[in-house]
């Protein structure tokens, strides 16, 4: 993990992914990156593409994908330039993913397919709304001074 003066590119989280992290450790820290340490930096965050295995599993892919469709998303929701390598088609799953708790009951793919972002959706990846909930910018979040 990068300390708070080091970045913590989206490149370096799918490194991370790929050496054994925990997913959402690694975008969480990433995210903690965007959000709080170095909010000021986010074009350098994303710009530098995730690097794909030659023959990455299913789960490296689906994961990239999302890495792709997260940068994507910040990109537009932020207002900093979109780096083209997320539109590459090695970043867009052949087969949708449903990431969420009991993916294949028709339920949950409903509202994952009505909640997830439109950049997401692009990438082939659904997960809904919920994972961009922002700590730093909610005062709900924020403890008290």
């Amino acid at each position: 993990m990068k300390t708070c003066t080091e970045l913590q590119t989206m490149a370096e989280a799918y490194r991370e992914i790929i050496l054994g992290e925990r997913p959402w450790t690694a975008l969480g820290n990433f995210l903690n990156h965007w959000y709080g340490y170095h909010p000021n930096q986010r074009e350098q965050l994303i710009i530098d593409p995730i690097h794909k295995l030659a023959a990455p599993t299913l789960e490296q892919e689906r994961w990239a994908a999302y890495c792709a469709a997260m940068v994507e998303y910040l990109s537009h929701q932020y207002g900093v330039p979109c780096p083209e390598w997320v539109h590459e088609a090695a970043y867009t799953l052949a087969e949708p993913w449903f990431d969420a708790f009991n993916p294949n009951k028709a339920e949950t793919r409903e509202r994952l397919t009505r909640e997830t972002p439109e950049t997401f959706k692009k990438h082939n990846v659904y997960s809904g709304n919920r994972m961009f909930l922002n700590k730093y910018e909610r005062p709900s979040l924020r403890k008290s001074a």
